[in-house]
Order: C-alpha cells, then sequence, then structure tokens
C-alpha cells in the first residue's frame, strides 16, 4: 500500500475499476458467529458505463455516471478527509471509506457496509466489502457544479 498523502485528492477521477463481495447470512444466537450461507463477487464496472468522483478544495466531491456516453445520474456530497479516511456526508448519514493507495494519478479506496434484519428469533446480517480503483482524469464534457442541484434521487451506482 501506498498511503502517500502528500498527493491530494483534489481534482476528478474515473473510475477504473470495482470489486464488491457480497456475504450473506444470519448471527448464531448461542455464540454470536456470523454464520455465512452465500458470497457473491462482483466485479465492475459494466459495459457502457463510466463513473467520476471530482473532488473540491471547499469540501465538496461531485459524482457523475454515465450509460452509453450519457449523463445519467449526478449527486453531491460534503466530504472531511483526515489522514487517509474519507468522511462521505450526505445530509444525516456518514460513510468512511479508506484510502488504501493515492498517487498524483492512481486513488484506490475501499468500504465496508454491515446490515443486520432480524426476523423472529432470527438476525439476518448483509455485508458489502467494495474495493475502488480510480485513475485521474477529466469529464467528458462540461458540467454545473452547483452543489444543490442533483440529477436524480437514487443514491450513486459505485462510490460511496
Amino acid at each position: 500500500n501506498n498511503n502517500n498523502l502528500s498527493e491530494s485528492i483534489i481534482g476528478t477521477w474515473k473510475l477504473d475499476g470495482v470489486h464488491n463481495t457480497y456475504d450473506y447470512g444470519y448471527i448464531d444466537p448461542t455464540s454470536g458467529n456470523e454464520i455465512i450461507t452465500s458470497t457473491e463477487e462482483v466485479f465492475g464496472p459494466e459495459e457502457g458505463y463510466e463513473g467520476y468522483l471530482t473532488f473540491t478544495d471547499d469540501n465538496y466531491v461531485f459524482t457523475y455516471d454515465y450509460i452509453n456516453d450519457t449523463l445519467d445520474y449526478e449527486y453531491t456530497y460534503v466530504y472531511n478527509l483526515n489522514g487517509n479516511i474519507i468522511e462521505i456526508i450526505d445530509g444525516q448519514d456518514t460513510s468512511r471509506v479508506t484510502i488504501t493507495e493515492l498517487t498524483d494519478t492512481y486513488l484506490n479506496y475501499t468500504y465496508t457496509i454491515y446490515s443486520t434484519n432480524t426476523e423472529g428469533d432470527t438476525t439476518f446480517f448483509y455485508n458489502d466489502y467494495t474495493d475502488l480503483t480510480c485513475v485521474k482524469s477529466s469529464l467528458p464534457s462540461l458540467h454545473d457544479h452547483d452543489p444543490h442541484k442533483n440529477k436524480s434521487d437514487r443514491k450513486n451506482h459505485y462510490f460511496f
């Protein structure tokens, strides 16, 4: 890992690769251990998809999803950088991603989502482990970077 945090995350990054591992299962009521009943791995991005992140020096991060060269989705978050942890703030929700490599041309980060749901006396879980690779880039075309203007209400396709 190259945690060269003297390099800056400021600028535009294009999604180069994503690897998701999804674990599904239940919590053993006696031991409290997670019992994995299935695992799924997904690699991306899909054909026709391009994703971009633009980090600004005033703590906004803009995300853009293009499908077949057409802007499909954009969303704006606030972010804070603390060491190799990026806090992504969306209203009252905060996600934390960990930078595992940062150079002047390459950004790699990971995040994990843990979720549980109880039905009767059984607690089920879903864990999403995500590793993303981005390369320094520029947006395909000019965009209005208004932090209050979002094209869609749905959450970002990959990034957080």
